[in-house]
């Protein structure tokens, strides 16, 4: 995900609460979380910069960009299903859609045999919808998870 917020892994925020009603609901057990920035700020403006700073080859922003993937290939790597929910936030700059689509490649390699990839919709611009988007995009506790066509997030 592409979340501004202060959640952890003690402390559950509104898209954690929602994303575990939805999971239970589409028959997962457990839930984990990982975002695709290691930013926990109420605010995107850092995770932006980060994203900046890595696109432009800044050393602490690969390294600090470099763990979070490693870390979340190994969530990947075990997982029975995989849910990208990073939203429209992430396409505001040509760094963040060059990392998410990045991403998603490294995800694609990493999945596990039978691992599945799934979205909750799509944003009007085709990303993956977060799970707490306003309007008439807006999900509710009983969601369904829909299968992510992986080759689609670069068209």
């Amino acid at each position: 995900m592409f979340n501004p917020s202060t959640a952890d892994a003690l402390e559950d925020d509104p898209t954690i609460s929602l994303l575990s009603h939805i999971a239970s609901h589409n028959g997962y057990g457990t839930l984990v979380v990982v975002n695709g920035v290691p930013i926990r700020s109420p605010d995107p403006a850092p995770a932006y910069a980060m994203l900046s700073d890595n696109a432009a080859g800044e050393p602490a922003a690969v390294a600090a960009m470099r763990e979070n993937l490693d870390h979340i290939l190994a969530k990947t790597e075990t997982a029975g299903a995989f849910l990208l929910a990073w939203g429209a936030l992430a396409e505001k700059t040509q760094a963040s859609k060059n990392w998410f689509d990045e991403l998603v490649t490294h995800v694609a390699l990493s999945l596990p045999p039978g691992g599945q990839v799934f979205c909750l919709g799509r944003t009007a611009s085709g990303a993956p919808l977060h799970p707490l988007a306003r309007g008439k995009l807006k999900l509710s506790k009983t969601a369904l998870l829909l299968p992510f066509n992986m080759a689609s997030i670069r068209a």
